[in-house]
């Protein structure tokens, strides 16, 4: 009997897959993406990447919104999403800040269109006023305490253009089920339930967002969309849009 002829894979391998993704970007080496991602395989950087920027850009589509000529990532790490705009096309201003000089120097090194600059643990940051059309920031807000949540908030917005756009994530509904009854019950309440305040913006330092109460935070402020979080449209986390009044 003749061999059974062998089936050949066509699946595109772990390797062509990163190389198809990076289209020649530097990936950050291991030590710099486990403190983004927190494990340290490439291509769960580069799809988480992917995955968060195509939740931003279709939040902002639907509500009508374009990104406008300068966007500031808020906690950019090692360019984990500005990559994206960059590999998508986007022509104008891309800026990055973040709290880890590491990180930022990375971007300095690697990220050549994009604007990058560290930030102290509390406001102000290196922009001016009225600066962007566009901030964004991914899972930040879910690492802030309370006493810092509004001071981080009027700075996001001191360097927004009149008119301009603020999007952020928090750990919302998603992550209610998590919390202890304790907890829970406090969530529900509407209050902040902050973990391990004591280490303010560390990955240790755990907050969940009731949907009420980011309503109080913003208030002032035109929230255009509210998102629950749903990991089947690539973002786990609650995510709101805001729009800065024009006076």
């Amino acid at each position: 009997m003749a061999a059974r002829a062998s089936v050949i894979d066509r699946r595109p391998s772990r390797r062509d897959r990163i190389s198809f993704l990076s289209r020649g970007l530097p990936i950050p080496p291991p030590s710099l993406r486990t403190k983004v991602v927190r494990n340290a395989d490439a291509l769960n950087f580069l799809t988480s990447g992917r995955n968060h920027y195509e939740f931003i850009t279709s939040m902002l589509e639907r509500n009508g919104v374009t990104p406008g000529d300068s966007v500031l990532d808020f906690g950019c790490g090692c360019g984990r999403v500005l990559r994206w705009w960059w590999l998508n096309g986007f022509e104008p201003e891309l800026s990055g800040t973040d709290i880890n000089p590491d990180l930022i120097d990375w971007c300095r090194h690697n990220l050549p269109f994009v604007e990058a600059a560290v930030n102290d643990e509390l406001p102000p940051l290196a922009f001016e006023d009225d600066r962007f059309d566009l901030i964004y920031t991914i899972s930040i807000f879910t690492h802030l305490p309370e006493a810092r949540q509004r001071l981080w908030l009027d700075e996001l917005m001191r360097t927004v253009k009149p008119g301009g756009h603020l999007l952020f994530t928090v750990a919302g509904s998603a992550y209610a089920e998590t919390l202890t009854p304790e907890d829970r019950g406090r969530y529900e309440d509407g209050e902040l339930v902050v973990h391990f305040d004591e280490q303010p913006g560390s990955n240790l330092c755990a907050v969940y967002h009731p949907r009420s109460y980011v309503e109080r935070l913003v208030d002032g402020l035109e929230l255009i969309d509210a998102f629950s979080g749903d990991p089947d449209q690539n973002m786990r986390q609650d995510a709101y849009l805001l729009r800065k009044p024009l006076a």
